[in-house]
């Protein structure tokens, strides 16, 4: 079962980072199957354009985008732009992980002083600045017109908490989400995160065995949901994608969703910040 499809009057744009392959690819095959028009954006203009050149042009434009380049948030944004004057739907995908670290397997932690630091800052400049770059220089757009999507691909808690680097570089991102929910509540705009709820088949997981991996066809109906409409009152949550009930109706589907960045497990009484 699929959501309804928007209203194509609408003519509501969606731009996908890290589009040319796994998670990415499905998310955006999944919109364009809505009815959205698309700019899917990759760090290969060759591999992306590969991946969507069966889409008609009209609906689907591939840009390339090396969100590691400090410059490339920015032009992302405005390139996707000028492709159809508007961006209403941002899937912040792109990121590296550990199989990034070509001497470790990425199935398992990197002990923390195997990381160098310039990898670190790598970690922390494609997993968190460039998505809420992205995001900053996008936003102002949406607010003009009172409705907008963010949804930023995440990893689970457990993997935050083993594996230094890209887990703290992901819980960073989440935190941040959190933020931008929390400013963005009534606005028309949504801040959501999305994950698969486990590993998916990728270059990024490498060396994990084949029946341990989830489909990467499991992000379609939860990244349809939150593009939607019907998503309209959902704002700071976060969404695992093994649990998604394609049976159901995309509104009771989405009653898995939790609250984003573990606020459930905040301290309602903790004291205003600078009170000791």
């Amino acid at each position: 079962m699929t959501t309804t499809r928007p209203e194509l009057d609408h003519a509501r744009v969606v731009l996908v980072t890290g589009a040319a392959g796994g998670l990415g690819r499905v998310m955006a095959k999944a919109l364009l199957d809505d009815g959205f028009r698309l700019v899917v954006a990759g760090s290969s203009i060759d591999k992306v354009s590969a991946v969507f050149h069966d889409n008609p042009p009209g609906r689907c434009r591939a840009v390339a985008a090396d969100l590691e380049n400090p410059r490339a948030p920015e032009r992302l944004a405005s390139d996707a732009l000028a492709a159809f004057g508007r961006i209403d739907v941002l899937v912040n995908n792109a990121g590296i992980s550990t199989s990034a670290m070509t001497e470790f397997q990425p199935d398992r932690p990197v002990p923390f002083l195997s990381i160098p630091t310039a990898m670190m800052e790598r970690f922390y400049r494609i997993n968190v600045l460039a998505p809420m770059r992205l995001t900053a220089a996008l936003l102002p757009q949406m607010l003009e017109r009172r409705w907008g999507r963010v949804v930023n691909v995440s990893t689970g808690l457990a993997t935050m908490l083993r594996f230094g680097g890209y887990g703290a570089s992901k819980a960073a991102l989440e935190a941040e989400t959190a933020c931008l929910a929390a400013e963005l509540e009534g606005s028309g705009i949504t801040a959501n995160v999305l994950l698969p709820g486990g590993p998916t088949a990728s270059h990024m997981t490498r060396n994990f065995a084949a029946n341990a991996l989830l489909p990467a066809e499991i992000m379609a109906g939860p990244i349809r949901f939150l593009a939607s409409d019907a998503s309209d009152g959902m704002n700071g949550k976060r969404i695992r994608a093994r649990y998604w009930d394609a049976s159901l109706a995309p509104a009771e589907a989405a009653a898995i969703a939790e609250p984003i960045a573990w606020t459930s497990l905040a301290d309602a009484q903790q004291r205003p910040p600078g009170e000791d």
